[in-house]
């Protein structure tokens, strides 16, 4: 079982910008006095140059904050807010985000490599030339994402529904772009990729 870690001495590079740095000190002074885990506030918060690997996250709040390039691979994100966040080039590999908060976020080129996206809102999301290989994408609620050019190997969907007819006419080979779905039966959850 992983161990995600609540303590400031885990952080290998903290943000540069002073007051996402104040609101991580901020986050591991509560969580060293509470028993249960407090929320990070770090909405609207610059968190570049950030390397915060195998942090216990979850509930965060990261709405509208600069998560570009930010390292956060195994950390646990469940139930956390990135809506309208810049991830673009963020590193989330093998991250937990189970019923995150992910709308209008914009995530072009991060890495979401055997990141759990279970019951995620990934609503108008942007993951343009993203790598997903080996996400976990079950119960994913994914209308209007922008998959254009993401890799999608290996990626686990709902078993036994396939894509919309939309999707599949636009995808090539595992590499794939996922509009809205034609029909109403099948607008709010896209479920699987196309096969090569």
């Amino acid at each position: 079982m992983t161990e995600y870690q609540t303590d400031p001495a885990a952080v290998r590079r903290w943000p540069v910008d002073p007051a996402a740095r104040a609101a991580l000190e901020d986050y591991f002074r509560r969580a060293a006095r509470q028993e249960s885990i407090p929320a990070l506030a770090g909405s609207d918060r610059d968190f570049r140059g950030a390397d915060l690997r195998g942090l216990n996250l979850g509930g965060a709040w990261f709405s509208d904050a600069d998560l570009r390039g930010v390292i956060l691979r195994g950390s646990r994100l469940n139930g956390a807010c990135l809506s309208a966040a810049d991830a673009r080039g963020a590193d989330l590999t093998d991250a937990h985000l189970r019923k995150a908060d992910l709308s209008d976020c914009n995530a072009a080129q991060a890495v979401l490599r055997g990141a759990c996206l279970q019951r995620c809102d990934l609503d108008t999301a942007i993951l343009r030339e993203a790598d997903l290989t080996g996400a976990d994408c079950r119960n994913a609620f994914m209308p209007d994402v922008d998959l254009h050019g993401a890799t999608l190997d290996a990626v686990l969907f709902d078993s036994g529904e396939g894509p919309p007819t939309s999707a599949a006419a636009g995808c090539s080979g595992r590499r794939c772009t996922v509009p809205r779905a034609a029909s109403p039966e099948r607008s709010m959850w896209v479920t699987k990729h196309p096969t090569s």
